[in-house]
Formats: structure tokens, sequence, C-alpha cells
């Protein structure tokens, strides 16, 4: 299982893996990232993995923390893997270490109810969740 990935991810690619993800929000969209750029000037750093012909979307913003970059995906809203189907434990190990390489790289997801994301035990990865978030449906009638 190779991965091949691209850090450039036009803003219509983007939205068409949402739109095609069963599991994907509001907070998934190219359009929040460019909320929360504007507001709080956080770069957009998405991350496309294709594996096995499968194209997986981590949206991504950049933070700086005691003079340290690191990876949110997404603050204030929810990240995540994005994929038209489900992406295996497996699967998603395999990006992250990718991603994080020998733990000099840290990532945080703020993970959306019930999500089946499966992130392991390493050192640069940190599962976050908040009591504070809570999803709310509301009828527009």
């Amino acid at each position: 299982m190779d991965i091949e990935y691209t850090e450039s991810v036009s803003a219509h690619k983007w939205d068409e893996i949402v739109k095609n993800s069963e599991k994907s929000y509001f907070f998934h969209t190219y359009a929040w990232a460019k909320i929360i750029e504007a507001t709080y000037g956080y770069p957009i750093t998405p991350r496309l993995d294709e594996i096995d012909g499968r194209e997986i979307l981590i949206p991504m913003m950049e933070r700086k923390k005691y003079g340290l970059k690191y990876y949110h995906s997404m603050p204030l809203g929810y990240g995540g893997m994005i994929c038209a189907s489900d992406v295996p434990p497996e699967v998603q190990q395999k990006i992250l270490y990718n991603i994080t390489g020998d733990g000099h790289f840290l990532c945080e997801f703020l993970l959306p109810p019930f999500s089946n994301f499966s992130i392991g035990n390493g050192p640069a990865i940190r599962r976050v969740y908040s009591e504070l978030d809570h999803p709310h449906i509301l009828s527009l009638e």
C-alpha cells in the first residue's frame, strides 16, 4: 500500500471530496477553512492522500504555539479524514505515521460525534475532544 500525497488542493477538489462523503460536516468545507483563515490568520494547509485509488482529504490549518508550528484539523470545528468511503484503521494509521514521521510533527484532531477515526498511540498524535463542543440539530421549517 503506497501513499501518494499533495499539499496543494484546489477549493473545487476539496469541496468535491467533502460533498461525496457521508460523514462530512460544514466544518470540513473549504468555506469554513477560509472563514478561519480570514478571522484568525491560520494558513490553510490541507493534505490530499491517494491510496489504492481512494482520495482522502485531511483539512488542516497551521497554528503556532510557543514559537513552534503545529497542524490542527480543523480549529473551531471538526476535522479528521474525509473520503467518499470509510477509511480502514490501518490506512488511517499509515497516513498519520507518514505525516508525523519520527515524531517531530504534531497533529490535533477534534472529531465529530460517533467518529470511527483510529489514530493509534504515536507520540506526535493527539486525539482531541472538547466537552464544550456539541452539535445541535435545528429544524429550519
